[in-house]
């Protein structure tokens, strides 16, 4: 749920509706305690965080290479091979 939610922020809420109904019905018909339920859940978040932090969503990352490649003001873009030329504010290695 939450890993497809990344991707299609709209599909939050329907499948957080159908996450919740079926660890109810788990919890109502006594095959799980609500501790399980409840365990399982943080463990699935937390599993979701890293895999965020490891691959962030797609959106996110095409997001981010268009920034990078975008010129900057004096019209280098700031991950090119003379950005160095540009003064104060190049990366040094």
């Amino acid at each position: 749920m939450l890993g497809v939610s990344q991707e299609i922020p709209a599909l939050i809420l329907p499948l957080s509706l159908a996450t919740m109904g079926s660890h109810a019905s788990l919890v109502r018909s006594r095959i799980h305690y609500p501790s399980d339920v409840i365990a399982g859940g943080m463990i699935a978040v937390a599993v979701n965080a890293a895999a965020w932090a490891l691959r962030p969503p797609s959106r996110l990352r095409s997001s981010r290479m268009a920034t990078r490649d975008r010129p900057a003001a004096d019209g280098v873009a700031p991950h090119s091979p003379h950005a160095a030329k540009r003064g104060g504010d190049a990366v040094r290695d």
